[in-house]
């Protein structure tokens, strides 16, 4: 049981800088997905998904702490589109904010 976790621990460390999927994990340690969710789960007392999250902020702390980078900077190097994604969300808001403000606008006259 334990080099099974082990092997999956190895393979999320080697991965962690890309998306993977539990299914993913579970393969590297020739388990089922609700099998090796389970064993996780007993063994470490968190999810697989609390762990990698974890983990991810953790490289992020390392990095920002030893290289004195931006946190956008750090934030948006972990291959996902974070940036991009709040950029989209600030212009969305832009936008239903000032049809409002034009609808509301109507109202007061």
């Amino acid at each position: 049981m334990l080099e099974l976790l082990c092997k999956s621990l190895d393979y999320i460390e080697a991965n962690l800088d890309q998306d993977m999927t539990i299914e993913d994990i579970a393969q590297s340690a020739h388990s089922s997905k609700f099998h090796y969710q389970r064993l996780f789960l007993m063994l470490t007392g968190s999810t697989v998904s609390e762990y990698i999250r974890k983990r991810k902020l953790t490289v992020a702390a390392q990095e920002l702490a030893v290289h004195q980078t931006k946190v956008i900077d750090t934030a948006s190097s972990d291959g996902s589109r974070r940036n991009e994604l709040h950029n989209e969300r600030k212009r969305s808001f832009r936008s239903r904010r000032q049809t409002a403000s034009c609808v509301c606008g109507q109202f007061s006259k």
